[in-house]
């Protein structure tokens, strides 16, 4: 061990205003106390007033500051060693236009898209542009979203005609896209550095009602189903496995990342949706479930976090 278990501190640093943050924190506690380890909560205003004094923290805080690297900023700003993704990473990957402008440029599929911001159009001439680049059905999506909130799908004319009518201020300020929606199976592969092998990729089975993974999908129990390990081919399995690990030393990812794709069996292609550099740390998100499936519990995943985050402690 590179610590002794009763001489380090852990900040827990989570966002009380958004349920999956607090739960995800009371998870980690409750673990880290499991292990011997001492553990303090944090606040945002702890960072901000620079008053955090632990040796290293998990930065939980998830939604669009955290997802974004807004807090990873001040992290780094203060020297505060933790685990997670660092601003310039998060950042990144938080806008889903740039980072798709990344995945084309590093030669990886990602479903069509549309962005107009500040238009000066009809109405019409906006539904007639995204017809003449898009299929139905489409997604509208934030540029800067986290959690799959805000999301909406469109199946035809009238009801992109009427999402338009309602958002176009959100349009022409740039705070959505449109997006081709790509039917497929969801998957989620991930990295973890301090493993330093691929993990099991996960399967996210809806339930028939539900056409993509929707924030309510995603935090209501029996919605949707994790398969793991997935069963596609093989090539395809390996592949999965190959971008999660590629685009996260790409993109500098450090600690972590969870890469959500959807494989189209028509065109055996995979296409990448997104790079989560703030994945859920619950008993039951994606990640540690991988990790999980790969032979490490979660006692020892966060443990092995933490010794790799002291490295970076100024």
């Amino acid at each position: 061990m590179i610590m002794k278990n009763d001489s380090i501190l852990v900040g827990i640093l989570v966002n009380q205003d958004y349920n999956p943050s607090a739960l995800a924190g009371q998870y980690i506690r409750e673990t880290l106390k499991n292990s011997g380890i001492e553990t303090i909560a944090l606040s945002l205003d702890d960072v901000i007033k620079n008053d955090v004094k632990c040796d290293t923290l998990f930065n939980v805080y998830y939604g669009e500051i955290g997802d974004g690297g807004i807090v990873s900023g001040l992290l780094e700003k203060r020297g505060i060693p933790f685990v997670g993704n660092g601003q310039y990473t998060c950042s990144l990957m938080m806008n889903k236009i740039v980072s798709k402008l990344l995945f084309i440029q590093h030669e990886c599929a990602t479903p069509s898209f549309l962005y107009k911001p500040n238009v000066q159009k009809t109405k019409e001439n906006i539904v007639h542009e995204v017809e003449d680049n898009l299929k139905y059905p489409l997604l509208a999506k934030p540029v800067n979203g986290a959690a799959s909130e805000n999301i909406h799908f469109i199946n035809n004319s009238n009801e992109l005609t009427n999402f338009i009518s309602i958002n176009r201020e959100f349009i022409d300020g740039g705070y959505y896209f449109f997006e081709q929606f790509v039917c497929g199976r969801e998957l989620s592969a991930g990295y973890v550095d301090v493993l330093g092998v691929s993990l099991p990729v996960i399967e996210i089975k809806l339930i028939v009602s539900e056409r993509y993974q929707s924030n309510k999908v995603k935090f209501s129990p029996g919605l949707k189903e994790n398969i793991i390990p997935a069963k596609l081919p093989t090539d395809i399995y390996n592949k999965a496995q190959q971008i999660a690990r590629d685009l996260h030393f790409i993109f500098g990812c450090r600690s972590f990342s969870r890469t959500d794709m959807i494989y189209n069996e028509q065109s055996q292609r995979l296409y990448v949706l997104e790079i989560n550099t703030n994945p859920g740390l619950l008993e039951k998100s994606l990640l540690p479930l991988m990790v999980k499936t790969a032979g490490v519990n979660d006692s020892e995943f966060f443990l092995r976090l933490i010794r790799d985050s002291l490295k970076h402690k100024n």
